[in-house]
């Protein structure tokens, strides 16, 4: 059951590290550091290499999904939509996370072994080389590689991005691997020991690392984000004073015709020809009377004959027609310079709402008002290009009316004095080459919709869409209206002005996070060792302590220690037996026994004194002996003694006097030296004296006494007084040895012929040889 309820829980697993990879991938660009996701630290690369090492390889599928994942969410992110492309290159990525991760874990299985405990220096060290250093340049270089490959990424910017890549990935296996290994790894009671010595401490050290990062980032992006405003703030001043000389130079045409009853258009030309020259942005300064509808006719007419062509005219799409019939009419009557400017002569200023509507407030407020973004009627018909531009107008009244209000200035308007400006150019002449490919510009009016068209739009092509906060805007004003300048950084002044620091400060806190993470895997590694070696040692102290304490127990012979004043620390089973103390706790320090004195418990036979144990290891030192031997008596607590021997030996246990006691119970010895005793005396007493009596009696039939004995019967009784003193020689020697035993034995060595010794004891054993049909022979 187990088996199949972890097979239908893998799928699960799976998936679960998938999107774990995907978690970890999002927030780690949290900590990129822009353009581009350029991280110090990438914690899938090492999540992916820690689940190959727990799970085996069957968890490449899930790497290789959770990293296809999180590169087409990138993708999307860059491009707005999903195309092939971006989900070949996330699946290129996705082959080179899971290749990595594989052979992450091939390396450390050949060369550092399974289980992985990163216990020792060496282990340690081949970690880093093989899953960090080594096997983190593969998914960087099939990464990088993929990118060039698609058009994501120019030649120039391979080698450092290459770099960062496996930096990053290096870095995360470095750090979160062995946090994986620590989850779940193998020898469990191993990596589970290190959840507070290991983890806790990485943690935090992570912690103070990214906070350090993300200030110095703040900081950096601070700075940067000062540099850039600066910059913008400096090309929006400089609109704004062009635009306000804009506004003068109409000015001054306006007081000209204030000045004078009637100007030509040669004289008007003159008169704004410098301030053309002078402005390449400028399109046409232009004069537009008020021609009433009764008037249409005669102005047209009298105008002819100048321009045979000259007509008052509206735009009907992108064709220039005859104006409607309306009240009045603003007909373009001089425009300067006349090149360019063609189709803009007789065109009704009113016959567009846009045009109309900022006329109008001109007139009515008697000041310059701009109106908003309109295509130039000098776009050329049916071409592809349209100017973009926005008109000032200011109006002029007539000399001898008194226009004071709104009523009477709408009476006494004779007509307006124009300037076309194509604001676009204004912003383009106030930019440098660098400006212009490291900064995106927007222009618009402040009060339509944002989706207006606007005077300027630098954005368009730049980037997927406009910043929603931009970096840095300005108010502008212009002719009455209240422009909006945005301005954001492209991607050429963030790599231009890209800072390393944010980076470097990272990539150095990762890289002490990771040699902090190292060295608390090999001092917990050792601590690990060490405790399992005490562990080992103490089981094994342990089980030799009961052996011990097993041997005593049964040990037939008792045992006991003194200390140094000659009181009982320890003593045995059978020591208790011995000294009567059979009732006794079977502790090894006996409360009856413990504590009591040397001399409480043995004496010496016939003495009345107690026997000191200080004394007799005295003697013993005095002798040189190491060990001594002494029969006592032990006291019992009935009150009766028991012979034994005592056999001490004195030892140092850390500078204190141990004595170590084997007491010998002599009982049965002394009863067998009494049976022996007896048995010598009954040999001495009881058979000594017959066989002296049957030697002499063989004796004298051997020497003659009685009588002539057969030569047959005399070679029989020879033999039998031979084997009579040979059985008197073993008695005496018998004797002989109970002498030896007491000392009492003397030595008298004499020179023997071997052969009649042999030839002898050959003799005595025939009869008994041929009783078993065996002849000896010499």
């Amino acid at each position: 059951m187990p088996s199949v309820m972890s097979r239908l829980q893998e799928p699960f697993n799976l998936l679960g590290l998938a999107l774990l990879y995907v978690l970890l991938g999002r927030l780690a660009l949290l900590l990129a550091i822009p353009p581009g996701y350029a991280m110090a630290i990438y914690p899938p690369a090492g999540l992916a290499l820690g689940a190959l090492l727990v799970g085996g390889y069957r968890y490449a599928g899930a790497v290789l999904l959770g990293s296809f994942l999180l590169n087409s969410w990138i993708g999307y992110e860059n491009s707005g939509s999903v195309n092939t492309t971006a989900l070949l290159l996330a699946l290129s990525i996705a082959c080179g996370a899971a290749v990595q991760a594989a052979s992450g874990r091939a390396l450390l299985q050949r060369w550092v072994g399974f289980p992985l405990t990163l216990d020792t220096n060496k282990k340690i060290f081949r970690f880093i080389v093989l899953g960090a250093v080594l096997s983190c340049c593969i998914n960087a270089s099939i990464g990088i590689g993929a990118l060039l490959g698609f058009g994501f990424l120019p030649a120039s910017q391979a080698a450092g991005n290459w770099f960062t890549w496996w930096v990053g990935d290096a870095l995360g296996v470095m750090i979160i691997t062995p946090l994986c290994l620590i989850l779940r790894g193998q020898p469990a009671s191993l990596w589970r020991s290190r959840a507070s010595n290991v983890m806790l401490p990485l943690l935090l050290t992570l912690v103070g690392v990214v906070t350090v990062f993300l200030y110095v980032r703040q900081w950096e992006q601070n700075k940067f984000q000062l540099e850039f405003r600066e910059t913008a703030q400096r090309i929006g001043s400089t609109l704004q004073i062009r635009l306000d000389a804009h506004v003068e130079v109409q000015r001054s045409v306006v007081s000209l015709f204030s000045a004078v009853d009637t100007i030509n258009e040669r004289e008007f030309a003159d008169f704004v020809a410098q301030s053309v020259a002078s402005n390449g942005a400028l399109q046409a300064i232009e004069w537009a009377p008020r021609v009433k509808d009764p008037q249409r006719a005669s102005f047209e007419t009298r105008h002819r004959n100048n321009n045979p062509l000259f007509a008052i005219q509206e735009r009907q799409g992108n064709k220039l027609v005859s104006a409607s019939m309306r009240d009045e009419y603003y007909p373009v009557l001089y425009a300067a310079p006349a090149l360019g400017n063609e189709r803009a002569l007789g065109f009704d200023l009113a016959s567009e709402r846009v045009r109309y509507r900022a006329m109008s407030d001109a007139r009515d407020l008697g000041l310059p008002v701009a109106s908003e973004p309109v295509v130039l009627v000098q776009s050329a018909a049916g071409g592809n290009v349209q100017l973009m531009g926005s008109i000032l107008f200011s109006a002029l009244y007539d000399k001898k009316s008194n226009a004071h209000d709104k009523d009477s200035r709408r009476q006494a308007n004779t007509g307006m004095v124009v300037s076309v400006l194509r604001i676009g150019d204004v912003i383009s002449t106030l930019l440098t080459p660098d400006d212009k490919q490291n900064i995106l510009f927007r222009l618009s009016d402040s009060n339509l919709n944002p989706g207006a068209a606007a005077y300027f739009d630098s954005y368009a092509g730049a980037v997927r869409s406009a910043s929603p906060s931009p970096l840095f805007s300005s108010n502008i004003t212009f002719g009455g209206r209240e422009l909006l300048l945005v301005a954001d950084p492209a991607e050429g002044y963030l790599n231009a002005h890209k800072s390393w620091a944010a980076w470097g400060a990272m990539v150095g806190g990762m890289l002490f996070a990771g040699l902090v993470c190292m060295y608390l895997l090999y001092v917990s590694g050792r601590a690990f060792m060490v405790e399992a070696l005490v562990d080992q040692r103490t089981h094994e102290l342990y089980d030799s302590e009961h052996r011990l304490h097993a041997i005593l127990d049964n040990a037939a012979e008792g045992i006991m220690t003194f200390d140094g004043d000659g009181r009982v620390t320890l003593s045995n089973r059978a020591a208790h037996h011995l000294l009567g103390h059979d009732d006794a706790s079977r502790q090894h320090i006996d409360p009856s026994l413990g504590g009591r004195l040397f001399s409480d418990l043995f004496h010496q036979s016939g003495q009345q004194a107690n026997l000191q144990l200080a004394q007799l290891l005295t003697e013993a030192d005095s002798t040189g002996q190491s060990h001594v031997f002494r029969e006592v008596l032990a006291r019992r607590p009935d009150g009766t003694s028991l012979e034994v021997g005592l056999a001490l030996a004195k030892l140092l246990n850390r500078e204190q006097v141990m004595v170590i006691v084997i007491i010998h119970d002599l009982t049965e010895q002394k009863r067998v030296e009494r049976l022996k005793g007896e048995f010598v005396s009954a040999v001495s007493h009881e058979l000594r004296t017959p066989l002296t009596s049957i030697r002499g009696s063989l004796g004298l039939l051997v020497g003659g006494v009685g009588g002539t004995i057969p030569e047959s019967a005399k070679k029989l009784i020879k033999l039998a007084n031979d084997n009579a003193e040979r059985l008197s020689v073993l008695i005496n020697d018998l004797l002989d040895f109970e002498r030896l035993e007491y000392g009492g034995m003397l030595f008298f060595a004499e020179a023997q012929s071997a052969s009649e010794l042999v030839k002898k004891a050959i003799d005595m054993n025939q009869g008994y040889a041929q009783k078993f049909h065996i002849q000896l022979m010499l």
